[in-house]
């Protein structure tokens, strides 16, 4: 979801680089990004609330790219809500409920699809299922107070990362 124009605001700081740059770093990750793209791919059968785990696919992706480049992964999670979100969060899911109606209703449309990929959230057992990958596999995760995205910054701010994502 993120912040409204924020790269409009920050394009002059922006500068493109490449993983391998961060070789030998560590690099922390809002992972409910990672989760929200994989969840893409399996839309549909989060959409009807069919089991499935083909979320955990990218994330995982991801993890072994950012390895074979030299760069250590630190994925960061959301932690509880954040009280002064409670609007937002409200509209987002009313917002995701029209779509899940429409998706529904489109489900033998052409443009089904995409109706159903605005359905998408990634729930707190998404999570909790990647994060028990990752204590499987040995992996560093943090869950955040609240929002990971400012856990992320707080994490380069105090040098535990390089950078965040």
């Amino acid at each position: 979801m993120g912040v409204q124009g924020l790269l409009t605001q920050v394009r002059s700081c922006v500068q493109r680089v490449s993983l391998s740059d961060f070789s030998e770093r560590t690099l922390a990750v809002d992972a409910s990004g990672w989760l929200h793209r994989g969840a893409l791919v399996c839309a549909h059968e989060l959409l009807l609330g069919e089991p499935t785990d083909q979320y955990l696919a990218y994330p995982l992706r991801m993890i072994d790219l950012f390895e074979r480049h030299g760069v250590t992964p630190l994925l960061v999670f959301d932690g509880a809500s954040l009280p002064a979100k409670a609007a937002v969060h409200r509209a987002r899911s009313g917002v995701r409920a029209a779509a899940r109606a429409r998706a529904a209703a489109a489900a033998i449309e052409a443009d089904a699809e995409a109706a159903r990929r605005k359905t998408v959230v990634v729930t707190a057992e998404m999570a909790r299922t990647l994060i028990e990958v990752l204590r499987a596999r040995g992996h560093a995760f943090v869950v955040a107070p609240y929002e990971a995205d400012a856990q992320c910054a707080f994490l380069v701010r105090e040098g535990h990362a390089h950078a965040a994502v």
